[in-house]
């Protein structure tokens, strides 16, 4: 959340709290499907900060991995909620 709000290093912070994340998994295997080479979450909050906000086709580009980020999440959550 502190990503989208445009609070980096925040981010960054709970990213080094969350540590290994199954849903990271799910991004460097999907992102491929939107045209990314996504590696991990610290290397993509930089690749948000330089392009939030622009209207460039890298900032389209993040909003789709956010959104696969996003899914994975919800699902991952909802799994563990009805106990997979």
């Amino acid at each position: 959340m502190h990503r989208r709000e445009g609070d980096f290093a925040n981010s960054k912070y709970w990213w080094r709290r969350v540590g290994s994340h199954p849903v990271v998994t799910q991004l460097v295997e999907q992102a491929p499907s939107v045209r990314c080479h996504f590696t991990d979450p610290f290397a993509f909050v930089d690749f948000v900060e330089r392009t939030l906000g622009t209207g460039t086709a890298n900032a389209e580009l993040a909003q789709r991995v956010q959104q696969l980020e996003w899914q994975g999440l919800f699902a991952w959550c909802f799994e563990r909620a009805i106990g997979k």
